[in-house]
This record gives structure tokens, C-alpha cells and sequence, in this order.
């Protein structure tokens, strides 16, 4: 760590982290604690996300404070926590004891919702810095008018406990402003972070067959996997050789297996996959991110880590990211633009060399973990 200003140990806080947040939770905590930060983790879980993923934490040699709660709904597995606090309190002062410094940041990753802890109970004269990450903001408050007001409680007590507030993207902070009624200039914008690899996706680049596109994360409506896989089933009725791969959990994954199974050829469903970057993403040429509301997911930043061009809807705010005609393309959340895009990168092996080769240099440039680590180090300390 940095010889900058004061000492600190991070307990990473979420509840049932899960795809996104929990890769985003495992890059931060992995590269603090190369830099000399003591990390932990603290989890609040129900059985089913303990059987899913808590070998991916445990692989990592990071402590992990664990507490167990009833299987409940997203708003309901929060509100819970105003009648069984978990014991976070617990949790900084023995990190503290173990790291010796002179601040414990806890670092939740639960966004707004993160006010339900608040204030965090039981911390003595132990000195804090209580940050919330937005790591997008979705939850269809244009339709649910009694659950925005539940979630803008929770978004409140962060402004009232004077939590620290950081995005990964300007939408972020422009919704929250909307929907939330937390300013926008609450918030400090710190984009995710990924590790370089030396893989390289793009295989149809080398004259490999078929082109590959690709969706990894959760298998929901709002996140496009149909909509990417109808745009390749018909590329594939013009005669070019084409399939998509899937990898995630969600409600759609029958459905999923339901496509895979009438087109076996065109659709190969994964399953959940825990290192993408390695097993999944190489196999790549496109990545399809066809969500209805997306902020700066860590999916986008995984594959451009190995140069997968991404093409993202007009809906999200991976601009940052994703450079129209440059690193991707931005289209409206049709099928029929997808399959364009498909065919115009199908048919042009220069065209997609050449946005291979830029999504690697952006990526290096701008979302390498070691300067998001530095960035939030700055941000901790301010």
C-alpha cells in the first residue's frame, strides 16, 4: 500500500453476492491485499447462494466473516436485516485487532440498499469509513411506486449516516438522482476493474469456424439473452456458420436449455461458469450485451480483457467502455441489428481484427485492476 495518508484495513460487505458484484468484490480484495491492504470479506448468505459460490471465496485465502439468514426476496432479504443486524460491528473490531491500522473501510457492494446497516453498531473507538458501491441501478421504480419508496429509505440513511458513495458509471448516478433522490454529485465515479490476461479471443480471425457469440451472466429477460440468441438463429438461415455460447444461472435457464436443445448446433449453454476469462471468453468472437438496463457490468470487462469486441445496447452506459465502431458497436435492442452487426463482422475478417486489436489497448489503458485499485485507495482516504 501507498505511503499516502492513513493506514486501513477493507471489509468487503454484501448480501448474497452473486455474477457481477461478487467478481467485482474477488479483483478488489485480491489486488488490495497485494498492495500491502489487510482484506476480508463479510457475507451475509442464504443456503442457496452458500452452496453456489462460497468455494469461489474460499479458493482466495482472504478471511471471510460469514452469517446466515432465511432464503427471502431481494427487498425482503434486506429489510431483514433491520431485525437480525448481523454482527458487523463483531466483524471490524477483529479486523481491526489483526490488521493494525488506523481505519477499517467497509466496503459494501449492495448499493442503496447498503443503508440498512446503518449506523453499524458496536464498533467502540475503532475508526470508519463506510463506502457503498452503485454498480448500476435497476429494480423497475417507473412501475412500483411503493417499492421506490422503500428503496429510497435505504438510500437515504446513506445520506444521513454520511456513507461514502461511489458508481461505476455516470447512468448510475443520473438514476439514483431520478429515482432515489441522492444528488449526483454524492457520488465519486470509479469504473470496475479487471486483471490482464495473456488469452486472446477472436478465433474467427485465425479462419476458425464458427463465429462465436457469446452471454455470460444472469439468465433473466432484462439481460438479452434471447434477444442475442434469435439474432443468431437467423444469421444462421443466410448459410454462414454461426452459434452463440451462454454461461449463467437465472429464472430463464430452462428456457435456455429449452433453445440448446432444439438448435444444438446454433445454441451451447454452459452452464454457471466461475472463470470466464479462462474457460469461456477465449472462445469468443462478440459479446452480446443486449440488456434493457446495464450499467458498466464486469462482463463487458472480462471479455475485453482478452480483446472480444462487445456490442451493447443504447439502453445501458458501457459507452465508457465500449467505442462505437471502434471497440464495438452501440445498436438499439433488436434482434435484427444484432444479426447486422454479425454479418458485418462475419463478412470482414479486417474489421474485426481491427476491433479486436482496439478493445485489448482500451482495456489496458483504462481497466487494468491495479489503477481502479489505485483510484479507490484515493477515494478511501480523502
Amino acid at each position: 500500500m501507498s505511503k499516502n495518508k492513513i493506514s486501513y484495513a477493507v471489509l468487503h460487505l454484501a448480501v448474497n453476492p452473486v455474477t457481477g458484484p461478487l467478481s467485482v468484490m474477488r479483483q478488489l480484495a485480491l489486488y488490495q491485499k497485494k498492495s500491502g491492504v489487510k482484506v476480508a470479506f463479510g457475507i451475509i448468505h442464504d443456503s442457496k447462494w452458500q452452496k453456489n459460490y462460497e468455494s469461489e471465496l474460499r479458493v482466495l485465502d482472504i478471511h471471510t466473516y460469514k452469517q446466515k439468514q432465511p432464503k427471502l426476496p431481494g427487498t425482503v432479504s434486506f429489510m431483514y436485516q433491520r431485525f437480525l443486524r448481523p454482527p458487523i460491528g463483531e466483524w471490524v473490531q477483529d479486523l481491526a485487532s489483526g490488521s493494525k491500522a488506523e481505519m477499517v473501510v467497509i466496503h459494501c457492494h449492495n448499493a442503496w440498499q447498503a443503508g440498512v446497516f446503518l449506523p453499524v453498531r458496536h464498533l467502540g473507538n475503532i475508526k470508519c469509513r463506510f463506502v457503498a458501491t452503485f454498480h448500476g441501478v435497476g429494480g423497475q421504480f417507473d412501475r412500483l411506486p411503493i417499492h421506490r419508496l422503500v428503496h429510497a429509505w435505504m438510500g437515504r440513511r446513506l445520506l444521513n449516516h454520511n456513507a461514502y458513495l461511489s458508481a461505476v458509471d455516470p447512468l448510475s448516478t443520473i438514476l439514483s438522482e431520478q429515482w432515489l433522490k441522492i444528488p449526483k454529485e454524492k457520488f465519486t465515479i470509479i469504473p470496475n476493474g479487471q486483471e490482464p490476461s495473456i488469452l486472446r479471443a477472436c478465433p474467427f480471425i485465425l479462419g476458425k469456424f464458427p463465429f462465436t457469440i457469446g452471454h455470460v451472466g444472469s439468465l433473466t429477460e432484462g439481460k438479452g439473452w434471447e434477444i442475442a440468441t434469435e439474432a443468431v438463429i437467423r444469421v444462421a438461415k443466410t448459410g454462414r456458420m454461426v452459434r452463440i455460447i451462454i454461461a449463467g444461472r437465472g429464472p430463464e435457464q430452462v428456457k435456455v436449455e429449452e433453445y440448446s436443445t432444439r438448435f444444438p448446433a446454433l445454441v451451447n449453454y454452459l452452464g454457471y461458469q466461475s472463470k470466464p476469462v479462462e474457460n469461456v471468453f477465449p472462445k469468443m468472437d462478440l459479446l452480446a450485451v443486449m440488456s434493457e438496463r446495464e450499467g458498466l457490468p464486469m462482463t463487458v470487462l472480462e471479455g475485453m480483457s482478452v480483446g472480444v469486441p462487445v456490442v451493447t445496447t443504447q439502453n445501458g452506459d458501457s459507452s465508457n467502455a465500449v467505442v462505437d465502431g471502434k471497440t464495438g458497436f452501440i445498436i438499439p435492442r433488436k434482434a435484427d441489428e444484432l444479426a447486422r452487426v454479425i454479418i458485418k463482422l462475419y463478412d470482414n475478417h479486417n474489421l474485426l481484427k481491427m476491433l479486436h486489436e482496439n478493445t485489448i489497448s482500451r482495456f489496458m489503458d483504462k481497466f487494468q485492476i491495479s489503477n481502479i485499485v489505485g483510484q479507490y485507495h484515493n477515494f478511501y482516504t480523502s
